[in-house]
């Protein structure tokens, strides 16, 4: 998932006159105009306080995923769009984060050379996450209550990046230029593959707009794992960076909308042999 110039034009315009001009009488000096006074400083905040709620926000997610093959003299490449529908509730504890999540609507479209996944009847598909000192735990919930993910089975697992993404702890208090940083640790699947993430972000409150505040990120990202494609046993290795336009609610810290890209790179290991490819992300998150 996955900016111009200004050129400003001064025309100043002198006017002197170097005739004398016939006298005239004295005239008062006209009353200043107080009805043009200066115009009042803007009233654009630039500061927030910010207050969580514990309520479920329905989101959808649309992203494109392009893959292709490193030094292939030949086109190797694919591409698939993930079209999910998911609602999220966040709860902010004074040491930790908690939500829970469910998947209610999943479909792919593309994958023309290597197929697009099938949910079937897995949806629709809850489960919770707990953040806590950086690393982030996710666990079955319904059927399976406490069982973190040992399995990608289920498609619908892949997707749990998509609504980590939507997941936001925003400081309390906000301030126009303000910067801060995490890091996270998550067991999630890429596909098949169960794999260990870990990802830096960092954040910078832009301003105010019409529809909350404006918040940048970048991150970085790095994951390994291990699985088995058929017979063979293979190791997914990646490594990445992305940006994102963050706008969120001004008074609750809830996203709003997400648009960003990520680029990444992907070594994928099997038999001994090493494939790389590259993998390009946009992505659009957007509250319903």
């Amino acid at each position: 998932m996955k900016p111009g110039s200004t050129v400003l034009l001064v025309i100043m315009l002198f006017l002197s006159g170097c005739a004398r001009s016939p006298r005239v009488p004295n005239m008062p000096e006209p009353a200043p105009d107080e009805s043009r006074s200066s115009a009042p400083p803007s009233t654009t905040p630039s500061a927030w306080t910010i207050t969580p709620v514990t309520q479920q926000n329905d989101y959808r997610s649309i992203a494109t995923t392009v893959t292709e093959l490193v030094d292939s003299a030949k086109a190797a490449g694919d591409s698939i769009t993930s079209t999910v529908d998911f609602g999220l509730s966040i709860i902010h504890g004074p040491e930790d984060l908690s939500y829970s999540a469910t998947i209610s609507e999943l479909s792919f479209q593309g994958g023309s050379r290597t197929g697009t996944p099938s949910v079937g009847d897995q949806l629709p598909f809850s489960y919770t996450g707990r953040l806590h000192q950086g690393k982030l735990t996710i666990s079955v919930d319904g059927t399976q209550p406490g069982n973190v993910i040992t399995d990608c089975s289920n498609e619908a697992f892949s997707i749990a990046a998509a609504v980590q993404r939507a997941v936001l702890a925003v400081p309390s208090f906000l301030r126009k230029g303000m910067t801060w940083s995490d890091s996270t640790t998550a067991i999630l699947c890429n596909g098949s593959i169960l794999t260990t993430s870990i990802t830096s972000r960092s954040f910078r409150v832009i301003g105010e707009t019409g529809r909350g505040i404006l918040i940048e990120r970048q991150e970085r990202t790095t994951s390994t794992g291990d699985g088995a494609q058929g017979q063979h046993r293979l190791r997914l290795q990646t490594s990445g960076k992305g940006n994102a336009q963050l706008i969120i609610d001004d008074q609750t810290g809830i996203l709003l909308e997400s648009t960003g890209v990520h680029t990444a790179s992907v070594v994928v290991t099997t038999s001994g042999r090493n494939q790389q490819f590259t993998q390009t992300t946009r992505e659009r998150i957007v509250i319903r």
